[in-house]
């Protein structure tokens, strides 16, 4: 009887083969099992941003599962932690490379600064509400409104009165009564005279323009509302898919009076844009009649 005896080598590598084998099927399982756990993880964040939705649904805003979803993504936290990282102090020797890299990136436009020293920006926060010079920017005196800020006009002119809606962009609207408030909407159509026509003005900041806004008339602000909200991105291309976005997102709203009657500036926050700082200014004329 023959007895066959495997070689050293040979008996060596049978035995690596099945070794990584049955090493490759472990993974492929281990693999297996973290991919289901991860769809099962986000099915059921999904279901509890669908089910779980106990905010009322703003008019106008359309029911479909995206703009759902979107409404509820949580960007305050993200917003909040931005908001934190650019009132970091910069380093002076890094503050021209960081602020350079942003300018390239957000399409900035550095010969409209009005202070070209970059080093003088302690820290993100600060070029973000950076100052134009006044001469690439001249206000026209003479004018009875000007532009509050250096942003892009999305939509320009009269209010539907009878229906009480603004537009976002041409033909996406939203409702005046959320927007402003229903003591707003009141004013605006009980001490509005019934000759004139209210007008509006949605101006939009990119990451890249001055966020520094001014007053666009003379008035005087008697009334201020603060709306807790969202911080969702206000993108021309998202608020033209999403009626009612405006009215979702924190904002401040400014009423009063001007020369034609009601006046109202809102500044509407943004994903990265949370903290709104107003400076108000009043002027006090004192007459003598002899």
């Amino acid at each position: 009887m023959y007895r066959f005896n495997l070689p050293k080598r040979l008996g060596k590598l049978i035995f690596r083969t099945n070794n990584s084998v049955l090493s490759n099927g472990s993974r492929k399982g281990l693999k297996f099992k973290l991919m289901l756990g991860t769809c099962g993880i986000l099915c059921g964040y999904v279901g509890f941003l669908l089910f779980a939705d106990s905010d009322d649904t703003p008019q106008y805003y359309p029911g479909h599962l995206t703009a759902t979803l979107f409404r509820r993504v949580p960007l305050n936290g993200l917003s909040k932690f931005w908001g934190q990282l650019a009132e970091c102090h910069i380093p002076v020797p890094l503050r021209p490379i960081v602020y350079y890299s942003y300018s390239r990136f957000f399409h900035c436009d550095l010969n409209e600064v009005e202070d070209p020293n970059l080093k003088s920006y302690p820290c993100l926060s600060d070029f973000f509400i950076r100052k134009i010079s006044p001469d690439k920017r001249p206000i026209c005196y003479s004018a009875s409104v000007v532009s509050p800020v250096d942003g892009e006009v999305l939509h320009c002119g009269p209010i539907d009165q009878r229906k009480a809606v603004l537009e976002q962009i041409k033909g996406i609207r939203y409702s005046l009564d959320e927007f402003l408030g229903p003591i707003g909407s009141k004013r605006s159509f009980t001490r509005n005279k019934s000759d004139r026509t209210l007008y509006q003005c949605v101006v939009y900041l990119a990451p890249g323009d001055c966020h520094r806004f001014h007053s666009p008339v003379e008035w005087v602000p008697t009334v201020r509302r603060h709306f807790p909200g969202r911080l969702l991105s206000v993108r021309p291309n998202i608020a033209g898919r999403l009626p009612g976005l405006y009215t979702i997102n924190e904002r401040v709203v400014y009423l009063g009076e001007w020369d034609y009657g009601l006046m109202s500036f809102t500044a509407v926050g943004a994903f990265g844009v949370g903290n709104i700082h107003m400076t108000i200014q009043y002027v006090f004329v004192l007459q003598i009649h002899q």
